[in-house]
């Protein structure tokens, strides 16, 4: 594979020409059929054409080498760029220094740094109206600003606080109502986002396949 930067891989795609670039995020499964099943549904997605997947970090009970083991097969066999979630969980501030000294030092002319970044602020500088005031919102901003200032190259947006609590009250019990809610909340946040110009999207699929959301928003033919 061409060795290149996420953030250079998106700039090089032909946004400019109402293509829409996506890419997914899977988290280290539990068990074994897990995995195997996680490896095949990434397969498929390959003939997407996704510009690249995220890995979480030693989530749900997993550990940071199982981590390690998903990273190195699906850039190295699957073929998909791969960034790889780094975090303080189960880390030294220490340990974690070196980590990065040696990915800068062995790694930094095609490694780059991906971090949150959040529409309406980040969930402790929501109030209880459920709006951040002014105030926390430029507070929040100017942390972000501080993320690229130290090296950040690319921002990755989550989290809109949009209310569904009383449209999913009537349906909790039924498990199909729900998903189908979901698929449905999915394809219209979708939506909203491409037609306000944005055209890149990240999906968080909680290792699930999205060909649904990305069908009815023309992102796939098949």
């Amino acid at each position: 594979m061409l060795k290149m930067k996420v953030i250079e891989k998106i700039q090089s795609s032909p946004q400019n020409q109402g293509k829409v670039v996506f890419s997914f995020e899977f988290f280290p499964p539990k068990t074994e059929d897990g995995v195997e099943n996680l490896f095949e549904m990434m397969d498929r997605m390959v003939a997407h054409n996704l510009s690249f997947c995220d890995i979480t970090w030693g989530t749900s009970g997993s550990t940071v080498d199982f981590t390690l083991y998903i990273v190195n097969k699906v850039q190295n066999i699957i073929c998909v760029e791969t960034m790889m979630h780094l975090t303080c969980t189960n880390m030294s501030v220490k340990k974690l220094d070196h980590a990065l000294e040696i990915i800068k030092a062995k790694y930094g002319d095609y490694s780059g740094i991906t971090v949150a970044g959040y529409p309406e602020a980040h969930l402790d500088a929501i109030g209880d109206n459920g709006v951040a005031t002014p105030e926390a919102y430029q507070n929040d901003l100017a942390y972000l600003k501080r993320k690229v200032d130290v090296g950040a190259d690319l921002i990755v947006t989550q989290l809109f606080y949009d209310e569904i609590t009383v449209a999913l009250e009537p349906i909790k019990d039924n498990d199909e109502a729900v998903k189908a809610f979901e698929i449905h909340l999915g394809i219209e946040m979708c939506r909203k986002i491409l037609a306000n110009g944005i055209k890149t999207l990240h999906l968080y699929t909680l290792n699930m396949k999205q060909d649904h959301i990305l069908k009815a928003n023309g992102m796939v033919n098949c």
